[in-house]
C-alpha cells in the first residue's frame, strides 16, 4: 500500500485535504468519489529527504522547555482566534525552532487527520509532552474549552520554566566552585602528593596522616579506576531499574522531599502546581472526584500522587475536600483554611487559585534566597576539603624543614 496526498472539494465547493493509503491513484479517486468529494489533486507522498536539519535532528535528544512553551502559546492564540486545530498545527510548525518538535508536529497532524484526538496524538510522545499537559488537553477536549485550558496550561509551563531558571541561576556559582575545587583536588592528588612519597621514603620518615589519606586516594584511583567506573555504572543501572518500579519511585520521592532545603522547595512547587491544575479542572466543569483523578496523573512525585488519590477516595466517601486535606498531613494549615472557606462560599476554584498564588510567592522567595541557603553547607564542605588539601601539602614541607634543621 502506498500513501497518497489528496486535495478535493465537496459539493459546496469547500476545499479539503488529507492522506489515503491505496495501491494506485485510481483507487484514491474512487474512494474520494464514494465520499462525495471531487478530486482536485492526488499525488504520492514522497519519502522524506535527508537534509542537514534532519541529520542534526537525530542527535537532538530533548525538546527544550522554551520550545514547548512557544508551541502551546501559538496553539492557544490560534485556537482562541477561531483557527482550526489542523490549521493551527500547520502554522505553528513554521515558527518552531526545534527540528525534533517540527517532525513530531507533522506526525501529530497526520494522526488527527486519521481520526485521533489531540490528546491521543500527544500521548504517543511522552518524552516531549509531559503527562500534565496531555491530561489538561484531554480535559479541555472533554469540556469543549480547549483554548481556555491551553491558556491555563501556559501559565503553569511559564511558572515551571521560571522556577527552573531561578534554581539553575542559584546553583550555578556553587557548582562552579565545586568543579574548580575538584580539578584542584585531582591535580594535588595525582601530581604533587606522590612526590612527597619519594622524598620521605629516602629519609625513612613517616608521612603525616592527611598526606597518607591523599596518597591512599591516589593509589585507589590509579589501581582500581576501571573497577570504579564499572561499579558506578552498575549502581547507576540498578538505581534506574529501582526507579522504574512504583515502590522504588515512592521511596526515592519520599527521600527527595525529606532533604532540608530542596525538599521544602519541591513541596511548595508541587502544591502550587496541584492547586492551579485542580482549579483549572473545576473551572472546566469537571467534578471534584474526576478533577482529583486527573490531577493525580499530572504529578511527577509518587508521594503526592498517592496523597491526591487518597483525597479522591475520602471525597467519594462523603468527606469535604478541606477535611480530606487535613487528614493527609501534607497540606499547610493556610491551604486547608482557604479551601474550607471556598467550599462554604461556593467559590472553591477562586480559592484554589489564591492557594496557588500563595505557594508561588513562597516558591519565588525560596528560589531567590536559595544561594544563601546553600552557602553554609557549601562553605562547610569546601572548608573540610581545603583543610585536607592544605594539611596534606604543607605538613610534609613543615616536617622536612624541621628534619633539615636537626
Amino acid at each position: 500500500m502506498t500513501r497518497f496526498l489528496y486535495k478535493a472539494r465537496d459539493r459546496f465547493g469547500v476545499a479539503t485535504s488529507g492522506f489515503i493509503e491505496a495501491s494506485h491513484t485510481k483507487d484514491v479517486v474512487a474512494i474520494l468519489e464514494d465520499k462525495k468529494l471531487i478530486p482536485v489533486e492526488v499525488s504520492q507522498e514522497e519519502p522524506p529527504s535527508i537534509t542537514l536539519d534532519k541529520f542534526f535532528e537525530r542527535f537532538e535528544r530533548k525538546v527544550k522547555p522554551d520550545d514547548l512553551l512557544i508551541f502551546c502559546q501559538q496553539i492557544s492564540s490560534l485556537l482562541n482566534s477561531g483557527v482550526t486545530l489542523l490549521e493551527s498545527l500547520t502554522a505553528v510548525n513554521e515558527v518552531v525552532k526545534s527540528g525534533k518538535l517540527r517532525t513530531t508536529i507533522k506526525l501529530i497532524r497526520k494522526d488527527i487527520e486519521a481520526g485521533s484526538s489531540f490528546s491521543q496524538s500527544l500521548e504517543k510522545y511522552p518524552d516531549i509532552f509531559p503527562d500534565f499537559l496531555v491530561n489538561m488537553i484531554k480535559a479541555g477536549e472533554k469540556a469543549g474549552i480547549l483554548g481556555k485550558i491551553m491558556e491555563r496550561t501556559i501559565k503553569i509551563l511559564e511558572k515551571d520554566l521560571d522556577n527552573q531558571k531561578k534554581i539553575k541561576s542559584a546553583v550555578r556559582y556553587p557548582m562552579f566552585v565545586l568543579f574548580a575545587l575538584s580539578i584542584a583536588f585531582f591535580v594535588v592528588i595525582t601530581l604533587i602528593i606522590p612526590k612527597f612519597t619519594v622524598i620521605y621514603a629516602s629519609f625513612k620518615v613517616d608521612l603525616p596522616l592527611p598526606t597518607k589519606i591523599l596518597i591512599g586516594i591516589n593509589m585507589v584511583i590509579r589501581q582500581f579506576w576501571l573497577l570504579i567506573i564499572v561499579v558506578i555504572g552498575a549502581i547507576y543501572y540498578a538505581f534506574r531499574k529501582v526507579l522504574e518500579g512504583p515502590a522504588g519511585k515512592l521511596q526515592f520521592d519520599r527521600f527527595i522531599l525529606s532533604i532540608p532545603v530542596s525538599g521544602m522547595l519541591i513541596t511548595k512547587i508541587i502544591l502550587s502546581r496541584f492547586s492551579r491544575i485542580f482549579s483549572a479542572m473545576l473551572s472546566s466543569g469537571i467534578t471534584v472526584v474526576e478533577a482529583l483523578t486527573i490531577s493525580s496523573r499530572t504529578s511527577d512525585n509518587e508521594v503526592f500522587k498517592r496523597v491526591i488519590l487518597n483525597l479522591r477516595d475520602e471525597v467519594v466517601k462523603g468527606e469535604s475536600l478541606a477535611g480530606a486535606m487535613r487528614g493527609s498531613n501534607m497540606f499547610p494549615a493556610v491551604a486547608m483554611q482557604m479551601v474550607a472557606v471556598g467550599e462554604k462560599a461556593g467559590n472553591i476554584e477562586e480559592m484554589l487559585d489564591h492557594v496557588a498564588d500563595y505557594f508561588e510567592k513562597e516558591t519565588d522567595y525560596m528560589t531567590e534566597n536559595l544561594s544563601s541557603m546553600i552557602e553554609p553547607i557549601l562553605v562547610l564542605f569546601l572548608g573540610m576539603l581545603v583543610l585536607l588539601l592544605a594539611l596534606g601539602v604543607y605538613l610534609p614541607i613543615w616536617n622536612m624543614m624541621q628534619l633539615f634543621r636537626t
